[in-house]
């Protein structure tokens, strides 16, 4: 039997964070689909990098700009994962999350995850950045 939602959402990047943190308030079953940690690429950088500016091109309303305010690796990523949590945002953590194949079409898609499960869903959000390629 699969797990059903509304949207799935792959990737916990800034663009993966944004969508998912959308969904509770508005009564929408999610699943935020990690590749590891949160913020992957952020992850990777060394401990004590100064990383995140606000976007340049991209116009920020107030909540926002604070969450892109320039910060420590560990500060960007500690604010991230406390936005998560209180956002009540639905994000699988096991190992076997890993996305492997997407089949269906807008309203009836299948997704197989590394460990055999299979999702449902209506829309599939891939946020997946350039690391993704």
């Amino acid at each position: 039997m699969s797990e059903k939602y509304d949207i799935v959402i792959v990737g916990a990047g800034p663009a993966g964070m944004a969508a998912a943190i959308q969904a509770p308030p508005r009564g929408v079953e999610h699943i935020l689909l990690p590749r590891g940690e949160i913020g992957h690429t952020i992850y990777k950088y060394s401990k004590g990098k100064h990383v995140m500016a606000e976007p340049s091109q991209v116009p920020l309303d107030e909540h926002l700009q604070r969450e892109f305010q320039a910060a420590s690796r560990e500060e960007v990523l500690e604010r991230w994962a406390k936005n998560l949590a209180a956002g009540g945002v639905n994000m699988e953590r096991s190992p076997g999350c890993e996305l492997m194949n997407v089949t269906g079409k807008k309203g009836e898609f299948k997704l197989t995850l590394k460990d055999g499960r299979v999702l449902e869903a209506a829309h599939v959000i891939l946020a997946i950045g350039t690391s993704g390629n």
